[in-house]
């Protein structure tokens, strides 16, 4: 969901050149701080990673050091990437952070392989229904720096 705001995030806060990570650490950063965008947590276990790990290009049974001591530029921008989406949302204009994070964001899925490519399959909600009115696609997802395509079912 917050896919299309990636890449400039991650170039603000100099994890990215050339549209791809500067190197492992930053591409292993980039996977906590999706989990901070995710929670807000800062001491993250290894087994909740796999779809963010997929999402910044890191082999899925790699391990990363999963300490993240944020810093305040990363946690501002942060909070303007989860403002920017929901500003973007326009029917989410009353929501706050926290709101559309437990909406939409700390969800239970199921990641595997499907045809070559990865399926990331999202418990339905009740409140699903808002996302037939996202002005932005989130059943493809191909970042510069992913190998494959990630397919969401919603």
């Amino acid at each position: 969901m917050l896919w299309p705001f990636l890449t400039r995030f991650f170039v603000t806060i100099g994890l990215l050149q050339n549209k791809i990570f500067i190197n492992t650490t930053s591409a292993e950063r980039a996977a906590l701080l999706l989990q901070y965008l995710v929670d807000n947590s800062t001491e993250i276990p290894e087994h909740i990673l796999p779809l963010h790990k997929i999402l910044c290009g890191i082999y899925l049974l790699e391990p990363i050091d999963t300490n993240l001591e944020i810093t305040e530029q990363e946690r501002a921008e942060c909070e303007k990437l989860l403002s920017a989406v929901i500003q973007n949302w326009s029917i989410l204009k009353n929501t706050s952070i926290e709101g559309f994070r437990r909406a939409f964001l700390q969800r239970n899925g199921i990641v595997r392989i499907r045809d070559g490519s990865w399926l990331l399959q999202v418990e339905r909600e009740t409140y699903d229904i808002l996302l037939d009115r996202i002005p932005w696609s989130i059943r493809v997802v191909k970042l510069p720096w992913m190998d494959n395509i990630l397919y969401v079912e919603w």
